[in-house]
């Protein structure tokens, strides 16, 4: 997940309580199957109802959000096959934009590129410290991001950046709800990755990556085994959010922040 500036830079009500939203989505504060109430919202952040319903549709376009005829808007829960159909399509998007940028990728790139996975690695297995899933999961997309955005090619940026963000709601669901979290195979495959790039061996950057998805479709496909085989209470998700949000410098700073 690439972070975003801090609320303050965002001049629009409504892309401050969207940035909001969105970071909560993402780092499992709204777990999916949450139910986003609008009314709720909006007192909780001080703002009128326009902004969060504004943002709540954006996000919606973005697939991070489903909206349901009747009952209101859940933050997205992705079942097993749209997960791996997801993951086949941002194979295609990270080859294609590997292929082009391997080649053109500019020597800041290439320094953004190590340092990302600098900061993928301080969650490996032999690390000290306390593993933040969300935090791990979104720098891991991060590194993946940068890799996209040597190609420059704005549409594949675009295109992968959407199927990123609902590719991390598939983490959290498949691996938090089992209890289990993919991190020493993952930092592995990224030092794959990030050697055969910075050689310029596009056979090996396409192998590479080929193993990294294909072992992560594996891994949560076996995970979403484990999630059906509990009782069906223990699979559902919180049926609301359970906890008020707080607009930074309000009451008190929402976490995180």
């Amino acid at each position: 997940m690439k972070a975003g500036p801090p609320l303050s830079q965002y001049p629009d009500l409504g892309d401050r309580v969207y940035y909001l939203l969105r970071e909560q989505i993402l780092t499992a504060k709204l777990p999916p199957g949450s139910l986003l109430l609008g009314v709720e919202l909006a007192r909780d952040l001080g703002v009128s109802r326009t902004p969060v319903a504004d943002a709540l549709n954006l996000l919606a376009s973005e697939g991070l959000v489903e909206v349901v005829p009747r009952k209101g808007y859940f933050v997205t829960t992705l079942d097993i096959q749209a997960y791996l159909d997801l993951m086949d399509a941002r194979l295609a998007i990270e080859m294609a934009a590997a292929e082009r940028g391997i080649a053109k990728a500019s020597e800041a790139q290439r320094a953004a590129l190590r340092q990302q996975h600098a900061k993928v690695s301080e969650f490996s297995a032999d690390s000290e410290r306390p593993l933040d899933y969300p935090e791990w999961a979104g720098r891991d997309a991060r590194f993946h991001e940068l890799l996209v955005e040597t190609s420059g090619n704005p549409y594949l940026m675009e295109a992968y950046g959407r199927l990123s963000a609902r590719a991390q709601l598939a983490y959290i669901r498949f691996s938090l709800s089992a209890g289990i979290r993919p991190v020493a195979d993952s930092v592995g495959e990224h030092e794959a990755i990030l050697a055969a790039f910075l050689a310029g061996d596009l056979a090996a950057l396409q192998v590479a990556i080929t193993t990294h998805v294909d072992r992560l479709r594996q891994f949560h496909a076996a995970r979403s085994q484990a999630i059906a085989a509990r009782p069906l209470a223990q699979q559902q998700p919180a049926a609301r959010v359970s906890k008020r949000l707080h607009w930074p410098g309000r009451n008190r700073p929402a976490e995180g922040y």
